[in-house]
């Protein structure tokens, strides 16, 4: 479902390049 997975954001404020299950921005 994501397609710029290495620049995820999180709502924190946190890259994760693996990790976006939960909040995506």
């Amino acid at each position: 479902m994501a397609r710029n997975v290495e620049n995820i954001k999180f709502n924190n404020g946190n890259e994760c390049p693996m990790l976006g299950l939960g909040t995506w921005k």
